[in-house]
């Protein structure tokens, strides 16, 4: 079947080809039939009010759901926030994250991600609202695809240092941070794969930002948003906008991570999935 975001949204008359043996087209409801050897096949997916689409499926096969972008979504805006330009393309989790949350704030250290701990605590209602800010981000930020498999807290004495590269994979950090000079700061690093991300890095300031407050209240979704990958949209409203991130997600948002999960890491623009990946 072809649809668009779930299979109540068939697309009618998508033409679909493939290794110059298959042709069809789909029906009212979005449904196709091939009739094939067994075997991997290309297939290019084309209509007029649609992005066009190239994947790979094994055939014979059943209950395959293939889906297309609209023509009228802001790409450029997309590519903005998930760029795919890059050697690697498409880069995103594909496992559940741990969350592991630093007890004491760190002295902000820029790029070097090895930042010395201080003795400076955090409250515990400052501290309760950082985790649940940062938990509560995590399904809408990934279309409902991600949750944390495993929060846990980290004690580091005072003077040692937070390696952040020496974290087990799978792991995102959060650490509340001096000498920022933003509101927070996030950053994704990926494993032996460099489509996949496998560590995550999130910063938000300890100077003049109450943690329970509205503004940390964008900051959390906004900043855990690039340790998924995600970067600054100026485009369209966003919460990953870099000057005024929303409070919630928009519509574009909502479609843009809907496509990042809807596509495998090392996809490329317009719609090109990687050589080696099969749908099924």
């Amino acid at each position: 079947m072809v649809g668009i975001g779930s299979l109540s949204n068939g697309i009618f008359n998508v033409v679909i080809s493939g290794g110059g043996v298959l042709n069809a087209r789909t029906d009212a409801r979005g449904f196709f039939t091939l009739n094939a050897r067994t075997s991997t096949y290309p297939l290019t997916l084309t209509h007029p009010d649609f992005i066009e689409r190239r994947t790979a499926v094994k055939l014979p096969a059943s209950g395959v759901h293939l889906s297309m972008i609209p023509s009228t979504f802001d790409q450029a805006a997309f590519e903005e926030l998930a760029p795919r330009a890059t050697t690697a393309g498409l880069r995103r989790w594909t496992q559940d994250p741990s969350l592991t949350v630093l007890t004491n704030v760190v002295e902000y250290d820029g790029g070097a991600y090895n930042p010395v701990v201080t003795d400076r605590g955090i409250a515990d209602a400052d501290f309760n609202c950082l985790i649940d800010g940062v938990k509560r981000a995590i399904a809408p930020m990934s279309d409902n695809t991600l949750t944390f498999k495993k929060v846990e807290t980290l004690a580091l004495p005072a003077g040692s240092h937070l390696s952040v590269p020496s974290t087990p994979e799978g792991t995102i950090v959060v650490a509340v941070a001096h000498g920022l000079q933003a509101n927070g700061r996030a950053a994704p690093f990926a494993g032996a794969d460099p489509t996949v991300l496998v560590r995550g890095v999130v910063w938000v300031t300890a100077d003049n930002l109450s943690l329970c407050g509205s503004t940390a209240a964008r900051v959390y979704p906004h900043e855990l948003g690039h340790a998924l990958g995600y970067q600054h949209v100026t485009r369209e409203a966003s919460v990953m906008s870099g000057i005024d991130p929303t409070s919630a997600l928009t519509e574009f948002d909502r479609e843009a991570l809907r496509i990042v999960y809807q596509r495998p890491p090392g996809n490329r623009a317009p719609d090109v999935d990687p050589p080696a990946y099969v749908i099924n």
